[in-house]
């Protein structure tokens, strides 16, 4: 998956910034504060997205696999492979969540509050998840 490129906060050669400071990679070593191996998907997480940052509710934990909404205790998971479609976030007036139908019928609402224009980041990364999983099953 690429959304550690797409989201991880980093700087450009030429000085200028671009990335998302609500999104965790694992694999360069950051963490949410709240963060523990009792997280839903955390054996395989790659990396966190938090809508609200250092708060666990409305965060989104992502794998390979699947991704997990966190609510208080409880969270909302879904599969990659599960997704027949993600609706195309709105800019006017600005989506603050993604529509996820899947394949049963059942729309999840992801949040995606952050940053401005973050709605159109996880549609991009959740059509490629979609897109690649699909290829892995052919």
């Amino acid at each position: 998956m690429h959304a550690g490129r797409s989201f991880r906060l980093r700087t450009r050669s030429d000085g200028t910034r671009v990335g998302v400071v609500n999104f965790y990679a694992f694999a360069h070593g950051g963490r949410p504060s709240w963060w523990s191996e009792e997280v839903p998907l955390a054996a395989t997480a790659f990396g966190v997205y938090e809508n609200r940052l250092h708060v666990r509710d409305g965060a989104i934990v992502l794998t390979e696999e699947a991704l997990a909404v966190m609510s208080g205790a409880e969270s909302t998971q879904v599969r990659f492979d599960e997704i027949e479609r993600v609706l195309l976030p709105s800019k006017e007036p600005l989506s603050l969540t993604l529509q996820v139908i899947l394949h049963s019928g059942q729309v999840v609402e992801v949040p995606a509050f952050g940053p401005e224009g973050i709605a159109f980041d996880l549609f991009r990364f959740l059509s490629s998840a979609v897109k690649e999983t699909r290829a892995r099953a052919k």
